[in-house]
């Protein structure tokens, strides 16, 4: 069963910590907070701008098209493709629309928590894109969805690293609202990548590397991501080696600021549960320490074949708060010196963790060169 970004109340998990309670929302005030933490302010007069712009050109860009395109932007042709499985019918985007004077719809690539990605071609620049909505059943509040929407395309716009997604535009689609329109990934998750049972040891180290190094650049740009899970984590596969791209900024947040996951602004946390780290879900919000649990658990599932006990059932042992059992699960295995790594990250205390994704990468590289014979990892790999 796939994994999915809950909205959960701060009083449900006192409660029962391990079924999450949907609900809540944020104050006007809260949004405004939130709005001026993440720059989003800053976002809407150029946000503005580019909603009459694209007003302005939807005429000139639809003059421009191929004859049949041409027609359905004109609403000249209809088009009803077969609806897959994924689309729903009240998606206030679908297949065959042409978004913004120029984006055709595809299909849906992707539905989370907080948004729905699709699949689109760029008809001015003849190139695929990933088109990305606000659109949750759990959130009411839309203003806040936006608020998030902006704030992510902003994220990612300011951490200039290959294993983060361009951002091309942000774009008004009407009923819908606002829309990213980013660099699209062609790969695989690496939840279908564990799923598959020819996957060796050569190959997952290669990819923990990879997650651990990306995510070392977002914590270097000064960005908490704030929801890292397998589903979060596409891999491209070039002629060489496999390549790991980083996706859904939607929960990201400054380091230091108050950000969007702080249960004290809101009494509301998002996230998925079984990757978030104990304060994430209890205190304080989102931290580089919390971004290091998360990559615990993610690692402790490539190498294991398994997740490590949930927060919820671990809070329960008063005496170590589970860093014994997952100590000593690493113990049993071979890896040695990688497994103290991954034990490090998923310490109950945050400062008993590496500070951040920096710090870990740096462990994890030097373990990995003690395996690095055996596994015939190149030099590349190991910099």
């Amino acid at each position: 069963m796939r994994d999915r970004t809950f909205v959960t109340t701060k009083a449900s998990l006192s409660t029962n910590r391990s079924a999450p309670v949907v609900g809540g929302t944020n104050t006007g005030r809260d949004r405004r907070a939130f709005a001026r933490s993440t720059g989003a302010e800053q976002l809407e007069v150029p946000l503005r701008a580019l909603i009459r712009r694209d007003a302005i050109d939807s005429e000139i860009t639809t003059r421009l098209m191929p004859g049949r395109d041409r027609r359905v932007a004109r609403g000249e042709v209809g088009v009803a493709p077969r609806r897959r499985r994924s689309e729903r019918p009240d998606d206030p985007v679908r297949p065959g629309m042409v978004v913004a004077g120029r984006y055709l719809v595809a299909e849906v690539a992707g539905r989370g928590g907080m948004g729905v990605v699709f699949r689109a071609r760029d008809l001015r620049h003849e190139r695929q894109v990933a088109l990305k909505i606000a659109r949750s059943e759990r959130i009411r509040s839309q203003d806040d969805l936006v608020a998030r929407l902006v704030a992510e395309a902003r994220t990612m716009s300011l951490i200039d690293d290959p294993s983060v997604p361009r951002v091309f535009d942000v774009v008004e689609t009407g009923r819908a609202g606002p829309a990213i329109v980013l660099e699209w990934v062609d790969g695989s998750s690496l939840d279908e990548e564990l799923r598959d049972p020819s996957l060796d040891r050569t190959r997952t180290l290669d990819l923990a590397i990879q997650v651990v190094r990306a995510v070392r650049a977002v914590h270097r740009c000064g960005f908490v991501h704030g929801d890292l899970k397998p589903g979060n984590v596409l891999i491209e596969q070039e002629p060489d080696s496999p390549r790991v791209r980083l996706v859904d900024f939607g929960l990201a947040s400054p380091i230091g600021a108050a950000d969007a996951n702080d249960p004290s602004r809101s009494g509301v946390i998002i996230g998925t549960p079984c990757y978030m780290a104990p304060e994430s879900l209890y205190e304080s919000g989102n931290t580089p320490p919390a971004d290091v649990f998360s990559l615990g658990v993610i690692l402790h599932e490539m190498f294991l074949g398994r997740r490590p006990d949930p927060v919820s059932e671990r809070a329960r042992d008063i005496v170590s708060f589970g860093d014994a059992a997952i100590e000593q699960a690493f113990a049993g295995s071979t890896l040695g010196a990688l497994g103290r790594v991954i034990a490090r990250c998923l310490r109950w205390d945050p400062a008993a963790r590496f500070a951040d994704a920096t710090e870990a990468l740096d462990a994890l590289l030097r373990s990995a060169r003690s395996h690095a014979a055996s596994l015939s990892l190149h030099d590349a790999q190991l910099a």
